[in-house]
């Protein structure tokens, strides 16, 4: 399972994971900031060499899925401070919930 706040700068991880070792400013722009379209969805393509990847970043009414990556950022201390999302992760199964203080 990889991790990243953004984008992965390629779609092997174990380039993405090379590039940002790398330090190049270009490549952890991506890894932090996206590309300069807010509010796209998911690149539809999986990233290579992982179960999932994990990322936020772009806020979504939900948790999104495409393909092998989640986007879990659900607006949690931004955009909706009332809602948080996460992802359970185990041998078999992935889950995600989305919890609104607002419904209790």
């Amino acid at each position: 399972m990889g991790v990243v706040h953004a984008e992965t700068p390629d779609l092997v991880w174990a380039r993405a994971i090379a590039l940002l070792e790398n330090g190049r400013e270009a490549d952890v722009d991506i890894a932090l900031l996206g590309f300069a379209t807010p509010h796209r969805p998911l690149r539809p393509k999986p990233v290579e060499g992982l179960r999932v990847l994990v990322s936020g970043h772009f806020v979504v009414d939900a948790v999104t899925v495409a393909q092998n990556r989640y986007n879990i950022d659900t607006g949690a201390g931004f955009a909706t401070p009332a809602r948080l999302s996460l992802l359970e992760v185990n041998a078999t199964d992935l889950r995600s919930y989305t919890f609104d203080v607002r419904d209790r």
